[in-house]
């Protein structure tokens, strides 16, 4: 059943992120640890990717959700706050720039 719900999330993953732009990761509907682990590859590779260096200011761009899906939590995202706190802890200014103030959409300072 683990295996299953692996090979689920990592073809949702991949669907959604099919075609974004190099600095946009889109980890809704993943599990927290799942996206907290998604995130961490994506910033590396941002960080520190083929060429081995970053342009300062630059930005990305997480999707995160809004919580629709999230039943057991009242409907109230559950992503967007881990991802924020872990952000911090990693120095990196977070803005939400979702457009109708519900969350969903962060912007992250590299």
């Amino acid at each position: 059943m683990k295996r299953l719900h692996e090979k689920a999330a990592e073809e949702m993953f991949f669907a959604r992120n099919a075609g974004s732009a190099r600095n946009v990761i889109d980890v809704h509907g993943l599990h927290i640890q799942e996206a907290l682990s998604r995130l961490d590859s994506f910033l590396s590779e941002l960080q520190h990717g083929s060429s081995g260096s970053r342009a300062a200011g630059a930005y990305a761009y997480v999707i995160t959700g809004t919580g629709h899906h999230s039943v057991q939590s009242g409907y109230k995202a559950k992503l967007q706050p881990v991802l924020i706190e872990d952000l911090r802890k990693r120095k990196l200014q977070v803005f939400d720039c979702s457009k109708d103030g519900r969350g969903g959409l962060l912007r992250i300072t590299l």
